[in-house]
């Protein structure tokens, strides 16, 4: 139950799981910015850049996420979050599979995907989903958003 805990301008590398995570109920106004994270899931391959569960009104913004395993953002349960002007790249890297630069699921109304950089989505046999939208994901906008060398397909909606 952690409220406006901010990290910024933070290197979080060769981590064996994932990098940054707001998790738990009335867990609201964490901001993850400025920072970089690489060399995710070492050992734990589907560790993510940053994760957000049961949280509200997370900022993501301003971060470069790169060579992870796993998606670069998970949002489930997480209302009114931004993920804003980040750059996401070189993921899945041909471990896994069923993933996504950015993933929304279920109570995730209210977030805002926008002004993000991603590239290199490679899975393992090649069902990668871009800009992913799972599990009854509704009331999210994605706008302004650059993408390309995706596996399969761009998005999933």
């Amino acid at each position: 139950n952690t409220k406006n805990v901010k990290v910024s301008n933070s290197i979080m590398y060769d981590m064996g799981g994932g990098g940054f995570r707001a998790d738990g109920h009335s867990c609201s106004g964490h901001e993850l910015t400025d920072s970089s994270i690489w060399d995710i899931g070492k050992v734990f391959p589907q560790g993510v850049g940053a994760r957000l569960e049961y949280a509200n009104n997370v900022t993501v913004k301003f971060n470069d996420m790169y060579n992870l395993y796993g998606k670069g953002v998970v949002m489930r349960h997480s209302p009114g979050d931004l993920v804003s002007n980040n750059y996401v790249h070189d993921i899945i890297q041909g471990v896994l599979s069923d993933k996504g630069f950015v993933q929304t699921a279920l109570g995730c109304e209210g977030t805002l995907i926008t002004e993000n950089y991603f590239h290199g989505e490679y899975g393992y046999y090649d069902d990668t989903n871009g800009m992913y939208q799972d599990e009854g994901s509704t009331q999210t906008t994605w706008t302004k958003n650059l993408m390309y060398h995706t596996g399969e397909k761009g998005g999933n909606y």
